[in-house]
């Protein structure tokens, strides 16, 4: 991997190491300062346009679990000039209102050099759903 895929691929660590250990800051650390800065997430209500809205956002996401473990099961990442993109499968393994919760996400991100520093612009994490399957372009389950 190019020296910038690499560093591109260590931001994302970064940011599943911070996210575990609840670490707001050390999260919120790991975007751009941009006003247009994105993060979309699983949840219907989960959409951050600022730093502000994103901070509210991961201190919710750490409130509401007691303990939280991340692991990457696959990434892609592209590099052109001072901009990135990278996709991810991300396993979550939660601990929330003391039941054990697992669930596999999918992660994709654009990234962008300044002062020597690659940082989130946008992050969108999905949950693929359960009742589409494998084969099938669109969840049809209730149409059988």
């Amino acid at each position: 991997m190019m020296k910038h895929e690499t560093k591109v691929k260590s931001a994302l660590d970064h940011f599943m190491k911070a996210y575990e250990k609840k670490d707001v800051n050390g999260v919120i650390g790991l975007f751009s300062n941009r006003p247009g800065v994105v993060f979309i997430g699983t949840g219907c209500d989960e959409k951050c346009l600022g730093l502000d809205k994103l901070k509210n956002q991961f201190e919710r996401d750490f409130v509401q679990s007691e303990k939280v473990h991340v692991s990457q099961k696959w990434e892609t990442v592209s590099v052109v000039g001072d901009v990135a993109w990278l996709a991810a499968e991300v396993d979550f393994k939660t601990k929330i209102h003391g039941k054990s919760k697992e669930f596999m996400t999918r992660l994709s991100a654009v990234l962008e050099h300044r002062e020597e520093q690659w940082r989130f612009v946008h992050m969108h994490i999905s949950l693929p759903p359960t009742e589409q399957r494998a084969g099938e372009s669109f969840p049809t389950c209730d149409l059988y």
